[in-house]
């Protein structure tokens, strides 16, 4: 049940990749994998799970929200059809995730 003395901000979305990436290629649609299943399936190790986990949980932080219980399967990567995964800016996983405020 939620409090009706807070006000609550639900986001989730299963990210398809970035626009430029599916206009730009005549390629199939990403799929997402979430962060318990890549380190299943050996498409990243803990260790990075954990990284990016963490990562998002700053980067939310920062802009005011908060995962009020965190957990892999609540984060998001997207990979190509070819199995890589789509990155960020910095080089690093792209990630999406769902929070509540």
């Amino acid at each position: 049940m939620l409090r009706s003395d807070h006000n609550y901000l639900t986001i989730w979305g299963f990210w398809n990749g970035l626009d430029e990436i599916l206009a730009g290629k005549d390629e199939a649609y990403c799929r997402g994998v979430n962060l318990h299943e890549a380190c299943q399936n050996g498409i990243i190790n803990a260790r990075e799970a954990k990284q990016l986990l963490e990562r998002e949980q700053r980067q939310l932080a920062a802009a005011g929200y908060r995962d009020l219980l965190p957990k892999p399967t609540h984060y998001l990567l997207s990979l190509r059809h070819s199995g890589s995964l789509v990155l960020d800016k910095d080089g690093k996983p792209a990630v999406r995730s769902a929070v509540l405020r």
